[in-house]
C-alpha cells in the first residue's frame, strides 16, 4: 500500500475541503454524466485543498475519479449503500487506499478497520514526511521521535476524523445505523492520546486551539434535536433518519474538542447549527442517483475552511451551476418529529436510478395519502348523497 503523503495548510493559514455526499452511482449514462460532470465541476470552481466523499458512493472508482483527473488528494467514509455490490466494507476502502492521491487509511486499530483520523499540518522548515508513523496504530506521527527528523519543525493545524455510521440497524435496534459505543470509546482514547500528545510537543500550538472535523454518514440523533428546537442555516425538506439509539457521540465530540460534525444520507437537507462548541452540517446532495434534491433545487457540496489552531471556520454550498449559496440567515422551521425512526421520504417523484426500497417509501408515501383522501371523499359522499336526493325529489313536486 502506497504510503499517503501528508496534508499541509497554504501559506496562509486555510485549508479548504469540499464535501461531496450521496452520489449513488448507478450503471446508467444519467447518473455517471451527471455525478461526474457536478464534482469535476465543483473541484474546478474551489480549488480545494482536499475532497471528501462522505458515503453512498456505490461505484467508487468512478466517484473519485474526478478527484484524480484534478489532482486534488481526497478520503472516503462509507455509507449504508456502499457495499451492496461484491465487497465488503474493508475491501472497498483497501482498495481506494492504493490510490496515490487517496489519503484513505486502513488497517488502523477501531473495532471494525474502517474509522481513521489524520492530521493536517502547518508546514515548518522540513521536507514533507509520511502522514503516519505506523500505518497499523492509528497514531499519527507529531513530527517528533520516529518520523525521520525530516519534519521536526512542522506543527499540526487541524485534526480530520473519519466514522463509519453504519447500515440499518444500531445496537440492534433496525432502521439506521450508527457510530457504535465501541467505536466511540476508540475515538476517545486514541484521538485523546493524540492531541495530549500534541500539547506536550514543543513548538505546538494548544491543543485546543486544533480545530477538528468530523465526517460521517448518518447523522447522530443531535440531528434532529436541532430541527426541532433551534434556527438553522439553509434547508431542512426530510425528518431525520438518524439512528433510534442514542450511543453518546454528542457527549464524545464536546469531550474531544470537536469543532465541526458533517454528514449526508438525508438528500433534502442542507442546513447547519451548533449545539455548544460543535457545529453540526449537513452535506448537499451532489449525486443523479436516488431521490432528491426538491425539485428546482441544485445539486452541490459543501465547502469547509479551516484555519490553522484556530476554532473559527467558514462554509458555504457550491452548486452545480456555479452559485454560492453562503446561508447566513438564520431562521426557526418548527418541526415536531419524536423518534428517528419516524423518518419518511418526501420526494414525490424519483430520480433515475432509484434503489428499490427507496422508490417503494417514495410510491407508499404519495399513493397512502391519496388513498385516504379519496377514502373520506367516498364515504362523505355516501353521507350527502341520500339528502341531496331527497331535496332533489321534494324540490320537483314543488309548483312552479
Amino acid at each position: 500500500m502506497p504510503t499517503p503523503q501528508k496534508l499541509y495548510f497554504n501559506t496562509n493559514g486555510t485549508f479548504r475541503l469540499v464535501q461531496f455526499t450521496d452520489l449513488h452511482y448507478f450503471n446508467d449514462a444519467t447518473t455517471i454524466q451527471g455525478n461526474q460532470r457536478v464534482v469535476r465541476d465543483v473541484l474546478a470552481w474551489e480549488s480545494p485543498d482536499m475532497a471528501v466523499f462522505s458515503g453512498d458512493l456505490r461505484m467508487h472508482s468512478l466517484a473519485v475519479q474526478p478527484a484524480v483527473d484534478a489532482a486534488v488528494p481526497y478520503a472516503i467514509i462509507l455509507g449504508n449503500h456502499d457495499n451492496e455490490a461484491d465487497m465488503e466494507l474493508l475491501d472497498i476502502m483497501q482498495m481506494d487506499s492504493q490510490v496515490p492521491l487517496s489519503r484513505t487509511l486502513t488497517g488502523v486499530v477501531s473495532p471494525n478497520g474502517v474509522d481513521y483520523f489524520m492530521p493536517v499540518w502547518r508546514r515548518g522548515s522540513g521536507a514533507a514526511g509520511p502522514l503516519l508513523a505506523n500505518g497499523t496504530s492509528g497514531q499519527p506521527t507529531n513530527g517528533t521521535a520516529g518520523a525521520g527528523g525530516d519534519v521536526a519543525a512542522d506543527t499540526v493545524g487541524a485534526m480530520l476524523v473519519f466514522l463509519y455510521s453504519g447500515q440499518h440497524e444500531c445496537m440492534g435496534v433496525p432502521k439506521w445505523g450508527c457510530v457504535t459505543p465501541d467505536q466511540i470509546a476508540w475515538l476517545k482514547a486514541s484521538l485523546g492520546s493524540y492531541m495530549a500528545q500534541i500539547s506536550s510537543t514543543p513548538g505546538s500550538p494548544p491543543a485546543a486551539t486544533i480545530p477538528i472535523s468530523v465526517f460521517l454518514h448518518i447523522p447522530p440523533p443531535e440531528y434532529m434535536d436541532i430541527r426541532n428546537n433551534l434556527a438553522i442555516h439553509g434547508f431542512s425538506n426530510e425528518t431525520t433518519a438518524c439512528p433510534s439509539v442514542n450511543t453518546g457521540t454528542m457527549d464524545a465530540f464536546e469531550l474531544l474538542g470537536v469543532t465541526t460534525v458533517q454528514c449526508g444520507h438525508d438528500h433534502l437537507n442542507d442546513f447547519y447549527a451548533s449545539i455548544g462548541s460543535v457545529t453540526y452540517m449537513y452535506g448537499s446532495k451532489t449525486g443523479y442517483g436516488s431521490y432528491g434534491p426538491q425539485p428546482g433545487v441544485p445539486r452541490g457540496a459543501r465547502v469547509l475552511e479551516l484555519t490553522a489552531a484556530n476554532k473559527t471556520f467558514a462554509t458555504w454550498i457550491r452548486t452545480e451551476k456555479g452559485d454560492v449559496q453562503a446561508q447566513r440567515e438564520a431562521r426557526h422551521m418548527p418541526s415536531t418529529q419524536t423518534r428517528c425512526s419516524d423518518s419518511q421520504l418526501k420526494m414525490l417523484v424519483p430520480d433515475a436510478g432509484m434503489l428499490p426500497a427507496d422508490l417503494a417509501i417514495v410510491v407508499v408515501g404519495f399513493v397512502a395519502p391519496l388513498m385516504l383522501i379519496g377514502l373520506l371523499a367516498w364515504r362523505l359522499r355516501r353521507r350527502i348523497m341520500p339528502h341531496f336526493k331527497a331535496y332533489s325529489a321534494v324540490a320537483s313536486s314543488c309548483p312552479s
